[in-house]
This record gives C-alpha cells, structure tokens and sequence, in this order.
C-alpha cells in the first residue's frame, strides 16, 4: 500500500510539473507570435515612411518638370498639371493607405493566430493533465 502511495505522489508530482511545464511553453509561443505581429507593424510603418519620402521627391520633381516644361500634362479633356499632379498624389496615398491596411491586417491576424494557438495548447495541457490524473488515480484505487 505505502508502494502505491508513493508512485501515486510522485506521479501526480511528475503530471504537475509537466502542465506548468506545457504552460509555460504555450506562453512562450504566444509570447513569440506577439512579437510577430508587432515586427509586422514595425516593417509596415518603415515602409510607409521611405514610400512617403519617395512619392515626395518624385512628386517635387515631378512638379518641376511639369511647370519648367511649359507643356500640359495628362490625358484627354483635363489635360492640365495641376489635374495630373493631383491623380498622382492621389495614386501615391491609395498605395500608402493599402500599405498600411495589408500591414494592420497581417498583424491583427499574426495576433488571432497567436491566441488561437494559445488557447488550443492550453485545453490540450489541461486534457493530459485531467487524463494523466485519472489515470494515476485509477491505477492506485486498483492496487489499494
């Protein structure tokens, strides 16, 4: 009997060290995808920033060439420069607007994931946590 009760501790000690030992690897994996997502970000404003820089030069030279030139620009009926200077700082902000959309929409699902994994790790802990238990229960109700 006292056989028994001692595999039955030492059991439930070695069952409780592995959930503590699965949570923790569950954090740390959230933990990790978390900081995914904010690199996402990171990456998505550096982007934005050299994008802006270089739509505001090629927008300044552009201006100049426009205005030096004498010539009007653009198409059809509007042919005129400011009408082709604004259809061109217009294209630029979609681009920067869809850039920073695709970039906040990476990250919100980087997170997503990240919790989703989380949860699933933690209920499959719990599981073999409960199933590991009751294993070890029965098996000392038997030898008792």
């Amino acid at each position: 009997m006292a056989a028994a009760g001692i595999a039955l501790a030492a059991g439930l000690v070695s069952t409780a060290i592995g959930a503590k030992a699965g949570a923790k690897s569950a954090d740390q994996q959230k933990d990790a995808q978390q900081k995914n997502a904010e690199l996402t970000l990171a990456e998505m404003a550096e982007d934005v920033r050299r994008t802006t820089r270089a739509n505001r030069r090629q927008m300044a030279a552009a201006k100049a060439a426009s205005y030096s030139s004498g010539i009007r620009m653009g198409a059809g009926v509007v042919g005129m420069n400011d009408a082709y200077l604004e259809d061109m700082q217009a294209e630029f902000q979609r681009e920067l607007d869809w850039t920073q959309k695709s970039g906040k929409s990476s990250a919100e699902a980087q997170r997503k994931g990240a919790n989703a994994q989380y949860k699933a790790a933690m209920y499959q802990n719990t599981a073999n946590t409960l199933r590991n238990t009751t294993a070890l229960l029965s098996q000392w109700w038997g030898n008792a």
